[in-house]
């Protein structure tokens, strides 16, 4: 019962402050209504009672001390000497009322010693009231800036942590889901190296300024550190979290940042987290670390993208699977020569980056990824047939794992189609190369990859794209990932095309020779197929689409 009394009274006197600093009372004429009411009603008596006077010294000074009590505790000093004017206004016109104008001698002293010693007690309690206001004004300001992060007006840090800890109360108590969003700045250090730190600045309160115009009103959003983000979304579910998180990352990416500092603005995106209350985690340390580790995949797939604690699951279940597709130079004995583990190094980096981007490319379109796995198995076999080096088969091996990357960036609705394209469509899918070698750009393990990835849709004619080279000016690595592409598609059904049966596709292929492809590799891939055929089948060591 007492706990119910308590918190009845703690809510009473936080709505009571809530009142009191609303603007009506600080600033509108509200206050000085209320003071008027609060005065007036004392004067009743003179008017409606026969005889009443204000003869009792004692009874004016505490009528006065009332009413000036009141003023000064709505509008300070000013509140204070303006219910002691009323109040005296209404002495007088009481004293009018009973006596005329001929006032006894004590109604006369009562009154002027009254009118002095209201006075003076309304200047004190009124300087008493103002200080007290004035020094909580100046607490609230304090807390505030310790509160408040100084570069972007957000909530910094130590604000975001008590209202995570404040939520997830709330979400025990009351059994419902929150959503904890966790976003960072895409390339960020990279903004600061080339456009200086006033700019690096400039877009980190643009950040906040875009996100926190997407939020909903009981949403919060602040600065956890650097140029990553915090927000926490109440009572939103896995569905209504990620909802917001695309609204936020399309507020960021909708145009450049920081114009005011540099002509014509810095692009900007972000990359975004998404941990939710109980199914992620149950503490809010757990879940600050579950969205940061979402983040931390979303940029490791592309960057500019939101991710879950699912999709982060995934994706490193692929990142572990792949590394075994072809090598596992780790585990070779320690016989190695210096020179062999520096490759192995590079190795083991570079597949952590393709790692990576075949898990971007499982989870926008596995049939994609199925078809990549295939290609790079036919197109390493193909380059061990024509002699060619180590290091060159692993790297075509690599590249034609990822030789259709850029397609991620094309929209699923053009992926997918099932009719013909379009000329401004076919255009569009013809960049794809392009795309793919930006990706790469970003990953400088990768970079060797660039020109396989770049040139494998050329031509031995020069007809091909992007750069229409011809004969040997493509490398052989993106020659030779032509014809394990063109092959794997030609075997499996597509919505525009039937399946070519072996035999088939590989009479499709030997035509082409000398005009869409390389003699030499088309030699070496007949043999390879043919010996395949003869052994097992070659659809059996090939993948097809499912």
């Amino acid at each position: 019962m007492m706990n119910k009394i308590k918190a009845a009274f703690r809510g009473s006197r936080s709505w009571l402050a809530h009142g009191l600093h609303s603007p009506l009372l600080s600033s509108g004429p509200l206050a000085w209504v209320l003071i008027t009411l609060a005065v007036l009603p004392l004067f009743i008596p003179y008017f409606v009672i026969p005889g009443s006077t204000n003869t009792s010294l004692g009874g004016f000074l505490a009528l006065s001390t009332l009413s000036t009590a009141v003023g000064a505790f709505l509008r300070a000093r000013k509140g204070s000497l303006f219910a002691q004017g009323v109040f005296l206004l209404g002495t007088t016109l009481s004293s009018l009322h009973t006596f005329g104008l001929a006032w006894p001698q004590v109604e006369i002293a009562t009154w002027g010693i009254g009118c002095i010693g209201g006075c003076i007690f309304a200047l004190v309690i009124g300087q008493f009231s103002f200080m007290s206001k004035a020094l909580a004004a100046a607490l609230a300001a304090i807390r505030k800036q310790a509160l408040t992060d100084g570069l972007t007006g957000l909530p910094n840090h130590k604000a975001i942590v008590e209202q995570l800890a404040h939520e997830l109360e709330r979400a025990q108590r009351f059994g419902r889901p929150f959503s904890v969003v966790f976003f960072d700045g895409d390339r960020f250090k990279r903004v600061n190296d080339t456009y200086g730190h006033a700019a690096g600045d400039a877009v980190l309160r643009a950040l906040g300024e875009r996100v926190s115009s997407v939020l909903h009103g009981g949403d919060t959003v602040g600065r956890y550190g650097g140029e990553e983000f915090v927000v926490v979304l109440p009572e939103a579910d896995r569905t209504q979290a990620y909802a917001m998180a695309e609204r936020m990352r399309a507020s960021v990416a909708t145009g450049p940042v920081a114009t005011e500092v540099v002509e014509g603005g810095i692009p900007a995106t972000i990359s975004i987290g998404i941990a939710m209350y109980p199914d992620d985690a149950g503490t809010a340390d757990e879940l600050l670390i579950k969205a940061d580790e979402a983040m931390y995949w979303a940029k490791h797939l592309g960057r500019n993208q939101v991710r879950t604690v699912a999709d982060a699951v995934q994706a490193k279940r692929e990142a572990e699977n792949v590394e075994h597709i072809y090598v596992d130079e780790r585990e070779r004995d320690e016989s190695h020569t210096t020179a062999q583990k520096v490759v192995q190094a590079q190795r083991s980096e570079c597949m952590g980056m393709i790692a990576s981007l075949l898990a971007l490319i499982q989870l926008r379109d596995r049939e994609m990824r199925e078809h990549s796995t295939a290609v790079s198995e036919l197109a390493a076999t193909i380059a061990e047939e024509m002699g060619l080096a180590e290091t060159q088969i692993f790297a075509i091996a690599m590249a034609g794992l990822l030789h259709d990357i850029g397609k991620i960036s094309l929209p699923d609705a053009l992926l997918k189609k099932s009719s013909s394209f379009t000329p401004p469509e076919v255009l569009l899918v013809q960049q794809h190369p392009d795309l793919g070698a930006q990706i790469l750009d970003t990953c400088p393990s990768l970079r060797e990859l660039i020109p396989a990835v770049r040139h494998h849709h050329e031509r031995w004619d020069g007809t091909g794209y992007p750069e229409h080279l011809a004969g040997e000016q493509p490398p052989v690595e993106a020659r030779i990932i032509a014809v394990a592409e063109a092959y794997h598609t030609m075997i499996n059904d597509h919505a525009y095309q039937e399946r070519y049966s072996h035999k088939n596709a590989l009479k499709e292929l030997e035509n082409c020779a000398g005009t869409q492809f390389d003699p030499a590799v088309i030699r070496a891939t007949t043999r390879v197929l043919n010996r395949h055929e003869q052994q097992s089948g070659a659809k059996k060591m090939l993948p097809t689409f499912s």
